[in-house]
Order: C-alpha cells, then sequence, then structure tokens
C-alpha cells in the first residue's frame, strides 16, 4: 500500500522523475511446488477402486489439464491417431492441445465401455450434463480416511499422500 500511495503522489500530485526504490516493491518469491513421486501416484492409482476416478486422476497426470477444463472434455476431443487432446476453452478462454500418454488411453476406453457417457466424457448424475465443478475436487478427498473401519489398508497410505498436496497434485508434474 505504502508504493503504491508513494508512485501515484509523485505521478499525480507532485510530478517529478522519482524513481520508486526497489526495497518498497521486494520480489515476490518463487517456489517450485511439491510433486508426487511415481511411486506415490502408482499408490494413489491402485488404491482407487472406482474406474471413473481411476480414469480422471489418470488424465490428470498424464495430461495436465485442469479442473475446470476436465468438466467439459468430450470425447471428439480425443485424437487416437495424434495421441493428441484437444482442450476447449481452456484458462483465458483459448483452446489448446496437449499430450495424451499411451497408457493413459486404454483405461478411457475401458471406462468409456462402462460409462458409455453421452455428450461429455466425464457425466455428472444427470446423462448428456456435464459433472458439477467441485466434483473432481471431491475425489481425492474420497480416498482420506475419515473413518477407518472398513477402508481398505491402501487407502490409508492415499490419505497420507493427498493430505500434504494442493488439490492439483496431478498437474504440477505435467507443468
Amino acid at each position: 500500500m505504502t508504493a503504491q500511495s508513494c508512485s501515484f503522489f509523485f505521478k499525480h500530485i507532485l510530478p517529478s522523475p522519482y524513481v520508486v526504490p526497489h526495497a518498497l516493491y521486494p520480489r515476490k518469491e518463487f517456489r517450485l511446488p511439491d510433486i508426487l513421486t511415481q511411486e506415490q501416484v502408482g499408490q494413489v492409482l491402485g488404491s482407487t477402486s472406482n474406474l471413473k476416478h481411476r480414469a480422471i486422476i489418470a488424465l490428470f497426470y498424464g495430461t495436465g489439464i485442469r479442473l475446470s477444463e476436465l468438466r467439459f472434455l468430450e470425447m471428439k476431443h480425443i485424437s487416437r491417431a495424434d495421441m493428441q487432446l484437444k482442450v476447449v476453452a481452456g484458462k483465458g478462454s483459448r483452446d489448446r492441445f496437449t499430450i495424451l500418454p499411451a497408457a493413459v488411453l486404454p483405461l478411457l476406453e475401458a471406462y468409456y465401455k462402462v460409462y458409455r457417457p453421452k455428450q461429455y466424457l466425464f457425466e455428472g448424475q444427470t446423462p448428456g450434463k456435464a459433472m458439477n465443478d467441485r466434483s473432481p475436487e471431491k475425489i481425492g478427498a474420497g480416498y482420506t480416511a475419515r473413518h477407518p473401519h472398513g477402508h481398505e489398508a491402501g487407502r490409508a497410505r492415499t490419505a497420507c499422500i493427498l493430505r500434504t498436496y494442493p488439490k492439483a497434485f496431478l498437474r504440477h508434474p505435467f507443468t
């Protein structure tokens, strides 16, 4: 706030060739995000019994798409010949292409055979409608061990992994 006040004063109130000191504008720290190891990603995928959730997690990790981009992904956006994924209206309402790993394609094919989505690749509870914007965020939270009785042992390990990483933990290794 002080830096903006000084800048406004010397630009508009008392116009002079004043140079704002760098001390008023400290550099922001840039830290690389923590990422999951391949072993931890394997644990997350291995402890996920739901095929839809496993496909979503694999797609996040393999392509680096955002949560909001996943919701509106359609089958026609997947190019099997080029092994590409077209992201329509991504960040800044821009379209882009991203790679589609060969390991993710069989999982998506298995998912498609079981669920047969009508319009969007990952539909919500109403067929033909996009999933809720909070649904992809809840996938990781669904595998935390809030009630350890009756849950698989793998889910408790997954809970420890997922609690220490941010929401977009699977996107970070890609970017």
